[in-house]
């Protein structure tokens, strides 16, 4: 789930987001059954920039609630690049340099997620399921040296140098729309 202010262990401090392309967002990265806490930041690559949007929703923590297959997924999200309400919104996480506790445990969930081909479900709650702006959120592994399926991730200039974890946001673009206005 994505953590909001309405939770109990919102801190707004902990939570950094700026206009900025690189480290557009700190907070951290959880999958119960395989790690937790693994303090991020992400770096917008593509879609809307939602940063404006991350500090109002006060977003400081994304919980993956479960797996599924990343072969199904994608022409799933093939579809949607034609979609009149929709739009996909690609961020970068990476662990903080110097932080080999983050580091190690961002690498095992990567693992888990790319050996298993799995793609991360986040559920939607709180007043960020309220909002009605992020209708789905999915965290995929894809390994150095690969480009990705254009269908999950945008065509990068070059090919990626180390394994990264991206998350992959679902949008409503009206409501995107209204709040960016």
């Amino acid at each position: 789930r994505i953590l909001d202010p309405d939770d109990d262990d919102y801190t707004p401090a902990s939570a950094k987001a700026s206009k900025e392309v690189k480290d557009l967002w700190r907070g951290k990265l959880t999958f119960p059954d395989q790690v937790s806490d693994i303090r991020v930041s992400a770096d917008w690559l593509s879609g809307a920039h939602v940063g404006q949007v991350f500090r109002r929703l006060g977003i400081i923590s994304i919980d993956i609630g479960r797996t599924i297959e990343k072969d199904r997924m994608t022409s799933y999200l093939a579809q949607l690049a034609g979609s009149s309400s929709r739009v996909k919104v690609v961020l970068a996480f990476s662990a903080p340099a110097g932080d080999a506790e983050a580091l190690a445990n961002y690498n095992k969930l990567y693992a888990y997620l790319n050996e298993g081909n799995l793609m991360g479900v986040v559920p939607i709650t709180g007043s960020i399921a309220n909002e009605r702006l992020i209708r789905e959120v999915y965290v995929l592994p894809l390994p150095a040296g690969q480009m990705p399926d254009a269908s999950l991730l945008p065509p990068f200039s070059a090919t990626p140098t180390e394994n990264r974890l991206y998350m992959c946001l679902i949008v409503d673009k009206k409501v995107l729309e209204r709040l960016l206005s």
